[in-house]
């Protein structure tokens, strides 16, 4: 928490740098590509063999599927803090209670989570082979 004008000035100033840092961060992770190319493989296998259901994808974090720690600074403590509170309210049954009331939508988003985990795999596959890997490593690589 900035105890100063001056102090609030220095950390507003740095968030950029910050986010960009973290982006970058995510971007250039092997794990972030298996991650989209695992979403592609599971949407497109229930969109193939059991549109009516969604695959089961609960449970993840940014840890469980090895990516780094992010920090988002202020942005990334309300984020965390949204989602404890929608767990704590019941979001996920009550997201489960509105799929089911709707099953017309499943094979729509298994169609959707297939294409853009697909175009995001793509992009990222592109993006991480035009980076020399030492500099990728090492967070250097140009933005």
């Amino acid at each position: 928490m900035p105890r100063g004008i001056e102090d609030a000035k220095a950390e507003l100033k740095a968030l950029p740098k910050r986010l960009r840092q973290a982006f970058h961060t995510v971007i250039n992770n092997r794990g972030t590509l298996a991650l989209f190319v695992m979403l592609t493989i599971a949407f497109g296998a229930q969109a193939a063999l059991a549109p009516s259901r969604l695959p089961p994808l609960g449970g993840w974090s940014l840890a469980a599927v090895g990516l780094p720690p992010l920090d988002l600074g202020e942005a990334g403590r309300i984020a965390a803090d949204a989602g404890q509170a929608a767990a704590r309210q019941g979001g996920g049954d009550r997201l489960k209670e509105a799929l089911d009331a709707r099953p017309e939508l499943k094979p729509v988003i298994n169609g959707v989570g297939f294409g853009v985990s697909l175009v995001i795999a793509l992009l990222l596959a592109v993006y991480q082979s035009r980076q020399p890997y030492h500099l990728r490593r090492e967070g250097l690589a140009k933005a």
